[in-house]
């Protein structure tokens, strides 16, 4: 055994004695950032070595199958290359055989893995737990084993390469082009549709959407509830289902300014700026009706301020949108989103050293995940600035 697998073998140990330890706070239904670095850990030492024998179990059935006998295999820890008795023990299309049914085996356990999370989602630490097993055996098996096996003048991919030369097939370079074919289009299906999927499923924003749906389950009559839920939803950047959660509540309680406030936001996600506006309005009108208003109150009505300034900025109407921002930025000094939502409306007018300005005050307040798309305007906006031409 050499140091690599002495290595890895106490990592393996250390990373599943992390999970085994902590099991009940890793799987609690609250996804931490300790959580994630745990669970990954596992994959990556544990989970990925045992996928690289399944292959080889497969590529084994199939090689003696079709009447090849296995010398020896030689192990990388996260694959292995099985050496065949006897020189040419199998042909081209023997090889050819048995790379594809260690390429379906990999792609299986991944498919699986991603069916049985979008049929039987849990919680986000088990989600994150098979979602990140198929996405790195994937990237693994369609990117770094082929590429090396390349590279290293070894392995199976390089092995079949020289198989077909060798009993004089003019396209040699067919099973590369194949990998290479088959692995774009697994990048355009993550590309497309499977981050977003992964971001939904396997975040702390899937938790925060279960809880909310435990909270309406057992108060089936609050608004509250409901709107929580709707909320959810949004930060999963998935407003239909906001707005099929809120359809009934907007019917019973229309006056209800949370309802209004979501209701709103989620067409205005959906690019339906002026039945935005309209259920924004409402919302406005229904706190503005209240004599003294909740803190909860105010923090919604702010809000509500905000949604009509980003609504009136889609409508085009940047003055508009310019006073709706400074009205919302008037109620909250401190808050960096209505500062952020004033620089988008001066942007709009043209007006950019000032919305800069604005965005770099804003940074300074925020944190996370806002101060990163602050950051990210930024960029854009001085990207924009040196395009325009300098007035002499």
């Amino acid at each position: 055994m050499s140091l690599l697998h002495l290595a890895w073998a106490f990592f393996t140990l250390w990373a599943l004695a992390r999970v085994v330890a902590h099991r009940r706070e890793t799987f609690d239904g609250v996804f931490t950032l300790e959580d994630r670095r745990r669970i990954a850990a596992t994959v990556v030492y544990l989970l990925l070595p045992a996928a690289a024998w399944l292959q080889s179990a497969a590529q084994l059935a199939c090689g003696r199958a079709l009447g090849a006998e296995f010398r020896s295999i030689e192990t990388y820890v996260l694959w292995n290359e099985i050496q065949w008795a006897g020189e040419g023990a199998l042909s081209a299309t023997g090889l050819s055989l048995v790379f594809a049914s260690g390429l379906l085996a990999a792609l299986g356990t991944s498919g699986a893995m991603i069916l049985w999370t979008l049929r039987r989602p849990y919680n986000a630490a088990l989600n994150f737990t098979r979602f990140e097993f198929a996405r790195l055996q994937l990237w693994f098996v369609m990117g770094v084993y082929p590429l090396a096996s390349l590279v290293l003048k070894t392995g199976d991919l390089w092995q079949l390469r020289l198989a077909l030369r060798r009993e004089g097939w003019a396209w040699g370079e067919v099973p590369v082009l194949l990998w290479a074919l088959c692995a774009f289009v697994i990048w355009r299906l993550w590309k497309t549709r499977g981050r977003m999927r992964y971001l939904r499923l396997a975040t702390p924003l899937f938790d925060r959407l279960q809880r909310a749906r435990r909270e309406l389950a057992e108060r089936p009559q609050d608004s509250s509830a409901a709107c929580e839920v709707a909320r959810a939803h949004l930060a999963l950047q998935d407003p239909l289902r906001a707005i099929a959660t809120l359809g009934p509540w907007l019917a019973q309680a229309g006056e209800d300014a949370e309802v209004r406030f979501l209701t709103g936001i989620a067409f205005l996600r959906l690019g339906q700026a002026q039945v935005a506006s309209e259920h924004l309005r409402h919302a406005g009108q229904n706190l503005e009706e209240v004599e003294s208003l909740s803190e909860r109150e105010r923090e919604l009505f702010f809000e509500v301020t905000l949604g009509l300034a980003a609504t009136r900025l889609e409508l085009r109407d940047s003055e508009g949108a310019l006073m709706t921002a400074e009205a919302a930025r008037s109620q909250r000094p401190g808050d960096p989103r209505g500062l952020l939502v004033l620089a988008d409306a001066l942007v709009a007018l043209g007006r950019l050293e000032e919305a800069r300005d604005k965005l770099a005050k804003a940074l300074e307040r925020a944190e996370g995940l806002l101060a990163s798309e602050i950051r990210r305007r930024l960029r854009a906006l001085d990207k924009s600035a040196a395009t325009l031409p300098h007035r002499s």
